[in-house]
């Protein structure tokens, strides 16, 4: 009978063996993570205790945030996913968005420098943004020029984040300039400028050339020189020489393009010496000049006209009082090219203007 018993319980020793008895393993659960595009988790992957939590760190790539973390029955603080207990195998999935951008743009650089001085005539003034902006917000009417009154100017876009305003003409001399980005410029997300930006810049004076000789003829000394300039900066120049004879009436004409031509005589009478010219030119480049001349008797009041297209004409009288002698010629010019002249003359008894 004791034989018996021992044997039956070395039996229910085995059998609790058998079955896992005496308390058992600990199960362990697979945790996995994926994230989509512009982002990352980590770890890839967890062991888990049964009833146990884990951790995952969220981070999105730059310009990204967090959408949104689900799975596992967790929750998120911060870039921190903690999941609930585990009790079986189960998976976390993050995904990103592009974060929205709420920054005003400001301006970086600019050329020329903020008040700065001496500054070209032929300057295209550039700003440069602290981010890539938005094209159709720049033009015309957002970068904007001005001086004594707004300047006419082509505005260009770089694609990127500089603008170019390049002035349809030379900028005047020694003249302050403002310009300007408005608060229409925007970015790509459409942000405006938080205000307008302005740079003042200062013109340079102008600078003299070297000399030019305007006239050759060394026969005699040449006097009294004249000139006016047309809006395109044509100039004329008229004065009176002597040939060795006599005094006569020559004139030169400079472009920009080309500088200065040659001398030419304006007037062929060879009766008597001609002097003191005098010349207006209108905005195209037609000009007049007038003078007085001696005709063998008395002095007279002769013109001459010039055009762009054909250079001068042939010499005129504009007065026939033969009286007395007329000098001093003066003229002006209107835009439209309509002249008036005037002088002094003797009527045999006085002076009088004419």
């Amino acid at each position: 009978m004791h034989i018996l018993k021992i044997a039956l319980f070395i039996l229910l020793i085995a059998l609790m063996t058998a079955c896992g008895g005496g308390g058992g393993g600990t199960t362990n659960h697979t945790v996995s993570a994926t994230a989509g595009a512009n982002g990352s988790i980590t770890p890839a992957t967890a062991s888990v205790a049964a009833g146990d939590t884990v951790s995952f760190t969220v981070t999105p790539d730059s310009g990204y945030s967090i959408d949104n973390v689900s799975g596992c029955g967790g929750s998120l603080s911060g870039s921190t996913y903690t999941t609930g207990a585990i009790n079986a195998d189960c998976t976390v999935s993050a995904s990103f968005v592009l974060t929205p951008d709420t920054t005003a743009p400001t301006v970086s650089t600019t050329t020329p420098a903020n008040g700065a001085t001496d500054v070209e005539l032929t300057i295209a003034p550039t700003v440069t943004f602290s981010e890539a902006m938005l094209g159709t917000s720049i033009d015309n009417t957002t970068i904007l020029l001005e001086g004594t009154a707004p300047v006419a100017a082509t505005v260009s876009f770089d694609g990127n984040a500089q603008a170019t305003l390049t002035p349809n003409a030379p900028l005047a001399l020694l003249t302050d300039y403002v310009a300007k980005a408005t608060t229409a410029v925007t970015d790509l997300s459409g942000n405006p400028l938080a205000s307008e930006a302005n740079w003042t810049f200062t013109t340079r004076d102008g600078v003299w050339k070297t000399p030019a000789l305007l006239e050759t003829d060394n026969a005699g000394d040449a006097r009294s020189p004249q000139i006016a300039i047309d809006a395109s900066g044509n100039a004329l120049a008229v004065w009176y020489q002597n040939d060795g004879t006599r005094f006569s009436i020559w004139a030169n004409r400079f472009t920009p393009a080309s500088g200065w031509g040659t001398a030419e005589l304006i007037e062929t009478d060879n009766a008597g010496n001609a002097f003191d010219p005098q010349i207006a030119v209108d905005p195209s480049g037609n000009a007049l000049a007038v003078w007085y001349q001696n005709d063998g008797t008395r002095f007279s009041i002769w013109a001459n006209r010039f055009t762009p297209a054909s250079g001068w004409g042939t010499a005129e009288l504009i007065e026939t009082d033969n009286a007395g002698n007329a000098f001093d010629p003066q003229i002006a010019v209107d835009p439209s090219g309509n002249a008036l002249a005037v002088w002094y003359q003797n009527d045999g008894t006085r002076f009088s203007i004419w």
